[in-house]
């Protein structure tokens, strides 16, 4: 049996596309292909040399500080610039601020309320009663309270890591 599904919208940086091919319940065969085009390189043509670390941060709502990162150091690499080692330093701590926060993003705020039966508790926001249901849902009360804590808490969490990247690199995005 062959499926596609697309778009796949939950995913930074556009829509993906996947084509799988099932055997017996298994999967044999899957193609994953990104279906956004942006267009940044022609956007950066015949802009001064600086400004691809502010445009391309704003390709990915998820990745900016990489996409700044990259920009910063092809045009050190065009210019022949060294950087000092404590700001290789600071540079490292934001992607893994980013990193961290990248993670939390994904597990607590675009999965878990895939597998999670809010249901199950008094009180849910309206956004989670009606989410997605994957057919082996959590139903423990205690687990998915436990979960739905940490799920509130992530945003918090994700705020305070924008603002130490923000802190070490000036602005996010």
């Amino acid at each position: 049996m062959k499926k596609e599904i697309s778009p796949i919208s939950r995913v930074g940086g556009g829509y993906l596309k996947v084509k799988v091919e099932v055997k017996n319940g298994f999967v044999k065969k899957a193609y994953i292909s990104g279906e956004m085009y942006r267009g940044l390189e022609k956007i950066l043509e015949n802009r001064h040399f600086m400004d691809p670390i502010r445009i391309t941060q704003r390709a990915c709502g998820l990745c900016c500080e990489a996409h700044g990162l990259a920009s910063c150091k092809a045009i050190e690499n065009a210019i022949n610039a060294n950087v000092e080692p404590n700001g290789e330093k600071i540079r490292d701590l934001i992607i893994c601020l980013n990193i961290i926060s990248n993670h939390i993003l994904h597990f607590y705020q675009f999965t878990l309320p895939d597998y999670i039966d809010f249901s199950v508790l008094d009180e849910v926001p309206l956004i989670l009663k009606d989410s997605l249901k994957a057919p082996d849902l959590l139903k423990n009360k205690s687990i998915v309270k436990d979960l739905f804590k940490n799920y509130l808490n992530s945003f918090e969490l994700r705020t305070r890591i924008s603002q130490g990247i923000a802190i070490l690199g000036a602005k996010t995005p």
